[in-house]
């Protein structure tokens, strides 16, 4: 898109006048289109100050510091802006772009599904989910489907074997965040795999465990046969199959119509 020098002359006046105004992201985002890197950055960091939850403002901060490779800043920034607002597939996107740069492909390959969570069609991100998966194979084998995804919950048992009390863990913010990535990383492995009812379950136990979560909620609003208003009959493997995909289809559809929407 060609930039209106016009139109930036009057964001930089604006924006000398009065530091807080929420100009200041168009306004960097044109510095950064120009190569200007350093003012883009200096406009994003005064413009945050004063709005620190402005998710546009946020996203042009990001998108110069990618620009100047300051990835660990950008994906603080982007981490922020995410967990505001998870619709937001700008910022998703631009996160897993971070956790690449930052070699850390898990974190990656959950922000990617993320983004095809909110647009299935999105083919970088399809793409970017085909490729990380191949990679974390080894972490994603079959062993991961014979265990009882349950123990994740499990809380310490008492001494004695038969007793049935329990010890409670409290978990701290950081600790739960570990367990939610853990959490939806299983159950997307075995939504992926159609095993939707297994993905419930989990998400289901952790809602209980974690509480409302946006992408607990998010993913239970698609896969809960309860929301969808699909019954689950008595049917041989391949027919057992077909209604999932159709019940994965139908989710998608109805991911699509809301984003539309």
């Amino acid at each position: 898109m060609e930039l209106n020098p016009g139109f930036i002359e009057r964001y930089q006046l604006i924006f000398e006048k009065d530091k807080s105004t929420a100009l200041f992201a168009p306004l960097a985002e044109a510095y950064r289109k120009m190569g200007l890197l350093k003012e883009a950055k200096e406009v994003c960091e005064e413009g945050v100050k004063h709005h620190p939850n402005f998710i546009s403002g946020l996203v042009a901060y990001a998108k110069t510091l990618l620009d100047l490779e300051e990835y660990e800043k950008a994906t603080k920034v982007l981490e922020k802006a995410c967990g505001q607002n998870p619709d937001n597939i700008l910022a998703q996107s631009l996160l897993a772009k971070c956790y690449l740069k930052s070699k850390k492909p898990k974190e990656a390959l959950n922000s990617y599904k993320m983004v095809l969570f909110l647009a299935p069609n999105n083919t970088e991100a399809q793409k970017q989910v085909r490729k990380l998966e191949s990679l974390s194979a080894s972490d994603i084998n079959e062993e991961l489907f014979k265990f009882d995804p349950m123990s994740l919950f499990e809380e310490v048992d008492d001494e004695e074997e038969n007793s049935p009390n329990i010890v409670k863990i409290e978990l701290g913010p950081e600790q739960q965040s570990e367990k939610l990535v853990r959490v939806l990383s299983l159950a997307d492995a075995f939504s992926s795999r159609g095993d939707l009812d297994k993905a419930v379950q989990i998400l289901r136990k952790a809602k209980e465990e974690l509480g409302d979560k946006k992408e607990i909620i998010k993913r239970l609003s698609v896969l809960d046969k309860e929301n969808l208003g699909l019954e689950m009959p008595e049917l041989d493997p391949k027919k057992l199959r077909s209604k999932q995909i159709h019940k994965l289809e139908t989710a998608l559809r109805r991911i699509e119509q809301n984003r539309r929407d």
